[in-house]
């Protein structure tokens, strides 16, 4: 991604590249968090900052979700979550559309939980006792 600097909006300067090569990024902040997500070779990684200019911190883990997670954008749900939606491919440009809440942890990485509003009711757990044979 190209960074331009103008203080006239007129003459453009070129600054150092935005992070690394991917495909259809996604961006937000959330919480004084900023986040810059790509796809690269089928897994959506990201990034994190103080500001949208940098510098850009690559967390400990940087991949976001799991692996075939294409195309993953982000959205507010609600007042203070977030959902990320993503396909999972099928041997090609088809597949599964996947929904999955954001979670934010208190030193600015992300994770993701399934969304309780999306998930199917089921029975109350079954409790199950393991006897040593």
């Amino acid at each position: 991604m190209a960074h331009l600097v103008s203080r006239d909006w007129l003459t453009w300067e070129q600054q150092e590249s935005v992070w690394v090569p991917g495909e259809c990024p996604d961006c937000f902040r959330w919480n004084g968090w900023h986040y810059l997500l790509t796809g690269y070779e089928g897994v959506t990684r990201y990034r994190i900052s103080y500001s949208w200019f940098g510098s850009w911190k690559r967390p400990r883990v940087d991949l976001f979700d799991g692996p075939q997670s294409y195309v993953m954008k982000t959205a507010r749900f609600g007042e203070k979550r977030s959902i990320r939606v993503a396909w999972v491919g099928d041997h090609g440009w088809v597949g599964h559309t996947v929904f999955r809440e954001v979670i934010q942890h208190e030193d600015g990485t992300l994770g993701s939980a399934w969304i309780p509003e999306m998930a199917l009711h089921t029975d109350d757990p079954v409790l199950l006792s393991l006897e040593i044979l």
